[in-house]
């Protein structure tokens, strides 16, 4: 089994609410505990995961250190989102003295009205498939409602998210089990990247 992330205890408490809140979508839900029952499985895209999101952190905080094939959706990024994304252990399931509301629950709450999707698109051969697309449209929707009210912004740093770390997980990570997961959405959206991107989508 891969080595325990510090961030393991995190992303377990978000598998527990997205199974909680997502039990209505049986596809969704099985993908979910397919991740609990395969915990191997489940650490590796937890490292994948967060190794993607520390990389986006090293090259906000340091532009000239960017990968040049996946510079223009972190330029989208930053120019929405500002400055540091939080990892899966900083980020907040409980309400503290900032946030009233979790800014993570609710962005699994919201998501229940609009992830139906991944459950339509659940594949037994990639079963961890369903619960990875939920988890990281999640994430993006939590980074929004971490910085704005406005849900048109918070839709649109949600989708810069996604898009940017889609396109770092395919250029840093090519052979990620995280990536295979999410590869043919990723093929689906390729007319949303930037050159560089498409081509490795090629």
């Amino acid at each position: 089994m891969p080595e325990v992330p510090d961030s393991l205890d995190s992303a377990e408490m978000a598998r527990s609410f997205a199974e909680r809140i997502f039990s209505k979508y049986p596809n969704t839900t099985e993908s979910l505990k397919w991740l609990k029952e395969n915990g191997a499985e489940f650490i590796t895209r937890v490292v994948d995961f967060n190794a993607v999101v520390a990389k986006l952190n090293e090259v906000i905080e340091n532009p000239s250190s960017v990968n040049e094939q996946y510079r223009g959706e972190i330029d989208q990024l930053v120019s929405v989102a500002g400055g540091h994304i939080p990892m899966l252990q900083e980020a907040e399931f409980e309400t503290n003295e900032k946030f009233r509301h979790s800014p993570a629950l609710k962005a699994f709450f919201q998501g229940k009205r609009e992830f139906g999707w991944a459950d339509e698109e659940y594949d037994p051969n990639r079963p961890a498939r369903s619960a990875m697309g939920i988890f990281l449209e999640g994430y993006g929707r939590y980074v929004g409602l971490r910085l704005t009210k406005e849900p048109e912004q918070v839709a649109k740093i949600q989708k810069a998210f996604v898009y940017a770390f889609e396109a770092v997980l395919l250029a840093e990570h090519p052979n990620s089990e995280l990536l295979g997961d999410i590869r043919e959405w990723i093929k689906g959206d390729a007319d949303k990247f930037s050159e560089p991107i498409r081509q490795l989508l090629k």
